[in-house]
């Protein structure tokens, strides 16, 4: 490739990723203001601000605050979704309680997705990506030494639970204390996958793509 050529290339993908450097900065900026202040006081201003862009950018990006409100909400459920993966910080004697930036963005989810929903949006939009959940299968991959199929399932479960202690515990009322101690046993669980995986006869099995 000439040298123009590669200029032009490298240009052109720095265009195509700066939208999701943008939207990255974002969302991260909206999760610590949400933090900081009740949401009907994040306004697009206010996040425009914080990052130091004009309102226009959260147009181009997201749309509306609502959208970008959605954005957060995937944002903050692949945040928990990385966190799960910490089996040698529990087996370590670390308790996920112990990290308050981690139990202050649990408690942000739930509360913004019933804001959300509220608003009239389509619980289907705030399941978790399906790359957020294949990030976590491979971690357990690389992790614990198990089957596509062990991981892709576990990851799965993982999601699942981690939404059903969060949004239904805040429905039930269920302690803080005990949401935390669930999302520690299910990091504990991890480094079980190997054993689980050979009492199930698994190993062999066909792997997912």
């Amino acid at each position: 490739m000439k040298a123009g050529q590669s200029h032009k290339a490298r240009a052109s993908r720095c265009t195509r990723e700066l939208p999701e450097v943008l939207r990255r900065e974002f969302v991260a900026a909206t999760i610590d203001l949400l933090l900081e202040y009740p949401f009907g006081d994040i306004t697009t201003r206010v996040v425009a601000d914080r990052v130091g862009r004009g309102r226009s950018t959260i147009y181009e990006q997201f749309g509306s605050m609502e959208e970008l409100f959605i954005a957060v909400c995937h944002g903050l459920i692949d945040r928990a979704l990385a966190s799960m993966s910490s089996a040698p910080k529990i087996a370590s004697g670390a308790r996920f309680d112990d990290d308050a930036r981690h139990r202050a963005e649990l408690d942000l989810r739930p509360r913004l997705v019933a804001w959300v929903l509220a608003n009239g949006n389509n619980p289907e939009r705030l399941r978790p990506t399906q790359d957020g959940v294949r990030r976590l299968a491979d971690q357990n991959l690389a992790n614990v030494g198990v089957s596509r199929r062990t991981a892709d399932t576990f990851a799965a479960m993982v999601a699942l639970l981690n939404d059903a202690l969060a949004i239904i515990g805040l429905v039930y009322g269920l302690e803080e204390s005990t949401i935390m101690d669930g999302i520690a046993m299910i990091a504990w669980m991890e480094g079980k996958l190997p054993e689980l995986e050979r009492n199930l006869a698994w190993g062999d099995s066909p792997t997912s793509t």
